[in-house]
């Protein structure tokens, strides 16, 4: 397609080959452990940049089409952005993440940009990408945040005694992406504090969770779990949470809401800060009420027609993409485009079966009353079961 035909933006990227075979020498640690020289053409606008390869599977740097990192050079911005990732396509997975994206974004989570654009390499066509924004200070000032600590927890591969990861135990697993300040970069007393009221239970963590977290987007990043049955942010991987110094409160970050799935119950991402709120009853009520006008709110037919927009607009550049793949098992494997209109429906149907499962879990309550007669009084027993509260009104 012609530019002028392709509803998505183009991005031409023009690298000396000798470089790009230094990335492709010894994958995939020669694909990260250096950058190379490029230039990077968009908007009619050309960026001087370096590049390198990004990801933590193969399916991102072992054949033809790979993940790309890419920084501005020269003190320049490309849409307030010096430093940007492209994303080689996953057919679903990357629907999930657009849509997941996209209601954060609604309910004022902090999320980075993702969208799809055409990649052209030294003229020849690569193919559809993703453009995901980096998680550091840009992605603050578009939200228009003040300056303050970014944390990343990923990769928490040592156990501790009881053979769980260590992210949740252990603040050293956390990697500081951005800072207040200068003087604030190795400054981590705020990634400590969290990781030490984790552990605490009680009315210690009720307290400073009522008052150093921000409870509403903490409830929403967690109801849009719940909502989609998605079960990527665990014990030991894809989390990132902003500290605001302004506000004094800790907020996540939109990262990797992917995965959906139509399980039958409730909490599907389980991790030790969802356990403390959980353990307050409280705190469970608020979260399952965010949850459940989440579910009233982004109803089937919504979710059926955003995706079907989103896949719409990447449809017939998907077409000509002769690099196009999917994971499975592991690698990589080309994808006819009836099997991305089929991977489309599953998608729908997923979110279908998973609310007909929430819907049974908020409708599972009961109430019974035993009345007793005394000589004197009466007595009056509740009884009450199920997943949600009871709302009593006396007369």
């Amino acid at each position: 397609l012609k530019d002028s035909d392709s509803p998505l933006k183009t991005f031409y990227i023009t690298v000396k080959q000798e470089d790009l075979n230094t990335l492709n020498a010894n994958l995939p640690e020669s694909g990260k452990d250096h950058y190379i020289p490029a230039f990077l053409k968009v908007d009619d606008q050309v960026y001087k940049i370096n590049l390198r390869y990004r990801g933590d599977t193969n399916v991102h740097w072992m054949f033809k089409q790979k993940s790309l990192r890419i920084k501005i050079n020269d003190g320049n911005l490309y849409d307030m952005h010096t430093k940007f990732n492209l994303v080689n396509t996953i057919t679903h997975d990357i629907l999930m993440e657009s849509v997941n994206y996209t209601i954060a974004e609604n309910e004022n989570l902090i999320a980075p940009e993702f969208y799809p654009v055409r990649v052209f390499i030294n003229s020849e066509y690569s193919g559809v990408y993703y453009f995901l924004s980096q998680v550091d200070e840009s992605l603050l000032r578009k939200h228009k945040k003040m300056p303050g600590s970014i944390y990343a927890g990923d990769k928490s591969n040592d156990n501790n005694n009881d053979g769980v990861a260590d992210l949740w135990w252990n603040s050293s697993f956390w990697i500081k992406q951005a800072s207040r300040n200068s003087e604030s970069k190795s400054n981590r007393e705020d990634i400590d504090f969290l990781i030490s009221t984790i552990q605490k239970g009680g009315i210690s963590f009720y307290q400073i969770f009522n008052s150093m977290f921000n409870k509403e987007t903490f409830y929403n990043f967690l109801s849009l779990d719940v909502l989609f049955g998605s079960y990527h942010h665990d014990f030991a991987h894809n989390h990132k949470i902003y500290f605001d110094p302004y506000k004094g409160q800790f907020e996540p970050i939109s990262w990797d809401q992917r995965r959906w799935s139509g399980r039958d119950f409730k909490v599907t991402s389980n991790y030790p800060l969802v356990e403390k709120i959980r353990l307050n009853p409280v705190f469970e009520y608020e979260m399952d009420s965010n949850t459940y006008r989440l579910f009233n709110k982004y109803n089937q037919n919504y979710i059926d027609a955003i995706v079907d927009k989103y896949s719409l607009r990447e449809q017939s550049d998907l077409e000509s993409d002769k690099y196009r793949d999917t994971a499975k098992g592991g690698l990589n494997r080309a994808f006819y485009m009836s099997e991305y209109r089929m991977a489309i429906q599953e998608l729908k149907n997923t979110y279908s079966y998973r609310r007909k499962e929430l819907q049974k879990i908020f409708n599972d309550s009961s109430l019974e009353v035993l009345v007793q007669e005394y000589d004197n009084y009466k007595s009056v027993t509740l009884y009450v079961g199920g997943n949600s509260p009871i709302k009593l009104t006396y007369v």
